[in-house]
């Protein structure tokens, strides 16, 4: 076959153009699909840890900014004092309005220790404030098997008469001339909303201990803050309380307490 014939052969040969297009369409699609696959399964992992990270209120770091939040304590009748890494010294070397209740003189080597507190947290879009101290419920009758726990301290007229059976949350009570002092237990935790923060001057009670040689002591703890926001998400912070006593007399009741953000 020379030239000439082999292109004349060539011309009459058919091509069947059907479907051509669709054809190659599908054959690329074919290459692609591996990629497409790949892409929705990422996408479904995502979508999946999303909805697992919603309902714990899990601010994801890039996609949500955290709002700067001031936690402050004050003592008593005392001076705000902003809480951060730093320890704040909450008490000076005095016993003003702090009161100590022993058993000691009945040979008990327990006793305990009462300060009024008031936390404040603030910062745009909070909603409530949980101080927690325990994942355990605090009673009056199990108070000592704990190391701290919340007080509520109130003042009444001086013929008060407190009734244990009737309020189960009342277990102290200090008659005065003119007023009688009542300790309410609060419990391991409670709740606050933004607004109503300073209506809720709540007191902290810690169990204090005593060697052979009669000196005192107080165990360290630490106040878990879980600050909820309008959107329902949560951040925490923690709180370390260093009660230290400085004086070694169950009479004199000196001692300090620090505290500071551990988180």
């Amino acid at each position: 076959m020379n030239i000439k014939e082999y292109k004349k052969a060539m011309s009459e040969v058919t091509i069947n153009t059907d479907n051509t297009k669709e054809k190659i369409e599908h054959y690329i699609g074919q290459e692609k699909r591996p990629l497409l696959r790949y892409k929705k399964v990422m996408i479904a992992c995502i979508t999946a840890i999303a909805v697992l990270l919603a309902p714990t209120g899990i601010r994801i770091i890039g996609v949500e900014t955290i709002p700067d939040i001031t936690l402050t304590v004050q003592a008593n009748s005392g001076e705000p004092n902003t809480l951060s890494e730093d320890p704040v010294l909450l008490t000076k070397n005095y016993k003003e309005n702090m009161m100590v209740y022993s058993e000691f003189d009945n040979g008990y080597k327990t006793g305990s220790m009462n300060i009024d507190l008031n936390f404040k947290c603030e910062g745009k879009d909070i909603k409530t404030i949980t101080y927690s101290l325990s994942d355990k419920e605090i009673t009056r009758d199990n108070k000592n098997r704990f190391t701290a726990w919340f007080v509520e301290n109130q003042t009444y007229p001086s013929d008060f008469q407190i009734d244990y059976k009737e309020d189960k949350s009342m277990y102290r009570a200090q008659y005065f001339d003119d007023i009688t002092k009542v300790t309410k237990i609060i419990g391991s935790s409670y709740t606050v909303t933004y607004e109503n923060q300073n209506n809720m001057p709540y007191g902290l009670e810690f169990n204090l201990t005593q060697d052979d040689a009669g000196n005192l002591k107080a165990d360290k703890f630490t106040i878990r803050v879980i600050i909820t926001f309008e959107d329902d998400v949560t951040v925490e912070k923690q709180i370390l309380v260093q009660p230290t006593i400085t004086e070694q007399s169950i009479n004199s009741n000196w001692f300090q307490i620090k505290m500071h953000l551990i988180n």
